[in-house]
């Protein structure tokens, strides 16, 4: 079996790990599909990514800073795209947690949506934010980012 696969917590690791080392190596080689990159060209300060990599197939998206994985975001609706947290995320979720499971029973604090037409709501803990559907309630994605 996949090593990821079997053993989620090893995408955790992933954060902070530079491109060359062996485990974000060994990560490219399980999850072999077609990969969509991107360079980021906006100028902010500080800037949170020089690049980017999707991996549509299998939910997972990637942003580098400074050859290092700097947050990783698994995309699990619509269609559990992404397979991995099927059962469990971190903090007890899973892709099964609605939103208000996320602010009484696991803690997560609503995240600023300053955009009225984006129909996402958005709730962080430490360095995990996870996304909901407004309409359906229906969790999207969970990001784990480099702090």
């Amino acid at each position: 079996m996949n090593s990821f696969q079997a053993n989620p917590d090893l995408f955790l690791q992933l954060i902070g790990q530079s491109i060359e080392d062996d485990l974000y190596k060994k990560f490219q080689k399980e999850f072999e599909s077609p990969i969509y990159s991107r360079e980021n060209f906006v100028e902010t300060s500080p800037k949170t990514y020089d690049y980017d990599v999707l991996y549509k197939e299998k939910g997972i998206y990637l942003t580098i800073l400074n050859n290092e994985v700097a947050s990783i975001k698994f995309y699990l609706s619509p269609n559990p795209v992404c397979t991995v947290y099927n059962e469990k995320i971190m903090y007890g979720l899973s892709s099964v947690v609605d939103e208000t499971q996320a602010t009484r029973k696991f803690d997560f604090t609503k995240k600023g949506n300053y955009n009225p037409n984006r129909l996402v709501s958005e709730y962080a803990k430490e360095n995990v934010t996870i996304a909901f559907d407004s309409m359906t309630g229906e969790i999207l994605y969970v990001e784990v980012e480099n702090i």
